[in-house]
């Protein structure tokens, strides 16, 4: 705000000047209160970015041993329309892969439960086989019976390793029955095996005799005749892509009005702030306007105490000075020498 200036004529030939100076009216309050503002807009811009990236939090789909199956996986989500990557986990000796969702912002769990459905219907992932790697590490002393069984149950889980490789197998179980001993009984029953394959191509690309000549060449002393073998077809479920994206149109609504609420909450306390910065400078006028007539009282009591000329003296003395007349400087000196030579 500029300088404002006031006069005072007291009197004739009696001037007094008052003049009050108001500096810039920004004060250290008001640089506080601009502190303040920018507080609460990034209080609020904090707010809206903690609710958008809550609905995009990565969530760990599998884990897997070999990386070859972490990138199936990854082919397969990405064929379905999901985003997803792949991290090496673990140390030195237990490393692993962790195959890692990348939601779409207003994905959330129904995403995630699309995914696990890819995974499920594609047989994916993989078993591992995580008993035979106890007893390896084990070191106890097995019995013949116990290191029968154990064989036996590594020869199924290398059975299904390798009927699962046949094209649109997402599920296998093998049961293995060893032959008995002829040395107990006079006619043993014979080695046998059963087959279950769940596979999501209808008719399978496979046939029930290339299953039972795997089998039959994997197990000792077993014939494909005594190999039975089930196939059973589950395909592919569709994506529910239109429930997905009508509930994705209804979280955006609802991140939508999150925001506006936000933006008028936020309006609502700029809008306080200001009415508060106007009172406070309201305020601020009123007492420098209350300092100044304090200062023009106190000015006027100041000069009525003074003494001042009687009423019409200066008047006359001023109209005197005026009327009188003037002559020059060469009229007066011309004068004087005439006086002299007279």
């Amino acid at each position: 705000m500029a300088a404002v200036g006031k006069f005072f004529v007291m009197g004739e030939g009696m001037i007094i000047a008052h003049r009050l100076t108001w500096g810039d009216t920004r004060s250290a309050s008001h640089f506080t209160r601009k502190r303040k503002l920018r507080r609460v807009i990034a209080l609020c811009l904090l707010l809206l970015l903690i609710t958008t990236s809550a609905c995009r939090s990565a969530t760990s789909l599998a884990n897997v041993a070999e990386e070859g199956e972490a990138i199936e996986i990854l082919n397969v989500l990405h064929e379905n329309g999901i985003d997803a990557h792949k991290e090496e986990i673990g140390e030195e000796n237990a490393r692993q892969w962790q195959i890692v969702l990348d939601p779409s912002w207003l994905g959330g769990s129904n995403e995630v439960a699309m995914a696990n459905q890819v995974l499920l219907d594609n047989g994916l992932p993989r078993p591992t086989d995580t008993n035979k790697k106890g007893t390896s590490e084990s070191g106890v002393f097995e019995d013949e019976a116990t290191r029968k069984a154990r064989q036996l149950k590594d020869r199924e889980v290398d059975l299904q390793k390798k009927l699962r490789v046949l094209p649109g197998v997402t599920s296998v179980q093998i049961g293995i029955v060893e032959p008995e001993d002829s040395s107990i009984n006079i006619n043993p029953y014979p080695s046998t095996a059963s087959v279950i394959i769940v596979t999501r191509d209808d008719p399978p690309n496979f046939t029930a005799d290339t299953v039972r000549g795997l089998v039959a060449r994997s197990v000792p002393k077993l014939n494909p005749e005594n190999v039975y073998v089930a196939i059973t077809t589950k395909p592919v479920r569709p994506l529910p892509w239109r429930e997905f994206g009508a509930q994705r149109r209804h979280k955006g609504l609802d991140a939508i009005g999150i925001a506006i609420m936000i933006i008028l909450a936020s309006s609502v306390v700029v809008l306080l702030l200001q009415l508060r910065r106007q009172s406070n400078e309201i305020s601020d006028l009123r007492r420098a306007n209350e300092h100044l007539e304090q200062g023009e009282t106190d000015q006027e009591q100041t000069t009525v105490g003074q003494p001042t000329a009687e009423p019409g003296t200066a008047d006359a003395g001023t109209r005197a000075l005026r009327d009188a007349p003037v002559t020059s400087a060469l009229e007066t000196t011309s004068q004087q020498r005439v006086a002299g030579g007279t």
